[in-house]
């Protein structure tokens, strides 16, 4: 398995990639062992799994708008608990989930 963790922008250690100026990207095991240790980021979210898309694949898929996307945000990522973080990204774009189903229909 691979381990991703998006954490805060202020450590950052061999392989750490950018997300934002505030957000960073690590999957070298040793983030894990200074998490432990309290020598890691403060702010972290810890994945499991990897997703891909073949070449060009997302870019293809966000032009189409199959993507609803927002700017990275710590607040977003870091704060708002996991529950809410669906609602709070449709409030950004004007969708009030209450309103959709849940269930799927053949039409």
């Amino acid at each position: 398995q691979m381990g991703l963790i998006l954490h805060d922008a202020d450590y950052e250690i061999e392989g750490t990639l950018p997300v934002s100026k505030s957000i960073a990207l690590t999957s070298n095991k040793q983030i894990v062992n200074d998490i432990k240790l309290g020598e890691g980021p403060k702010k972290f979210r810890f994945s499991m799994g990897y997703a891909g898309w073949g070449k060009g694949q997302l870019e293809k898929e966000i032009e189409k708008g199959d993507w609803l996307l927002i700017p990275a945000n710590n607040k977003f990522i870091f704060s708002i608990p996991d529950i809410d973080k669906w609602q709070v990204a449709a409030t950004q774009f004007g969708i009030d989930i209450s309103n959709l189903g849940g269930s799927a229909g053949i039409a």
